[in-house]
């Protein structure tokens, strides 16, 4: 997500103690050097920080004095990062969810990636998995899959029509969105294979071409796509018996 490095990329250029002494110092007497650290103060700053994001941000961009200079350059280029990205990764992650919860219709990641694994072992013990180079990715994707299960386990609700804010909306779901917008193209992985091994199953059964219904409806749907090639897989064991 171009949020997430443009933060990143800011963070690890920047001296951090240094932006301590300088906007939560205490100086005293004649020097203008630090003298103490108001530890109070900054940890005000960091709960409002947390609190509000998009606020304390903005707030740190109009900062005037003098020697913080560098939190306001940094500041102001990760606010046009999020400016010029938010709308367009909110949308990303709103499409991610949906085709998700589509194509999950209440199943449960990790329980769906072991099914597809199953069925996928066993497709390709009958030399039937397809697409014939997409055993590497089927694989990975399917041992992948589960690890996002906490990130799409604690995603926000993402409102189904406008966002009246999208630079807040980005910052609030940094913690979860890579993950689920990589579980989408996990599922995408699975789906795909599943339903091209199924095409592949029922043409040496039947001699159909593999655009039959029961290609479209397993493309629709993963976890009816699991069942009905764990049915064609099955019956082409007892075909070969």
């Amino acid at each position: 997500m171009e949020v997430e490095h443009a933060a990143r990329s800011l963070l690890s250029e920047t001296e951090k103690p240094r932006w301590l002494s300088d906007l939560f110092a205490v100086r005293q007497g004649d020097s203008v050097e630090p003298q103490l650290v108001d530890t109070v103060g900054a940890q005000h700053a960091e709960d409002a920080a947390v609190a509000d994001p998009w606020r304390t941000l903005a707030a740190a961009c109009g900062e005037s004095r003098a020697h913080a200079a560098p939190l306001v350059l940094a500041a102001t280029t990760l606010r046009d990062a999020i400016d010029a990205a938010a709308q367009e990764q909110v949308q990303m992650v709103r499409d991610a969810i949906l085709k998700i919860e589509e194509t999950l219709d209440g199943a449960d990641l990790a329980e769906l990636a072991k099914e597809a694994q199953e069925i996928g072992d066993r497709a390709l013990n009958k030399h039937i998995f397809r697409p014939a180079d997409g055993w590497g990715s089927f694989e990975r994707a399917c041992k992948t899959l589960p690890t996002r299960s906490g990130a799409w386990s604690s995603r926000s609700p993402i409102a189904s029509g406008p966002v009246e804010d999208p630079a807040s909306e980005a910052i609030r779901m940094q913690s979860w969105c890579r993950a689920v917008v990589a579980a989408r193209r996990n599922l995408e992985v699975i789906e795909n294979s599943i339903a091209e091994t199924a095409r592949e199953a029922s043409y040496r059964l039947s001699g159909d071409s593999g655009t039959s219904d029961l290609g479209d409806d397993i493309k629709a749907k993963a976890t009816a796509a699991v069942r009905a090639i764990a049915t064609i897989v099955g019956s082409a064991e007892g075909e070969r018996m």
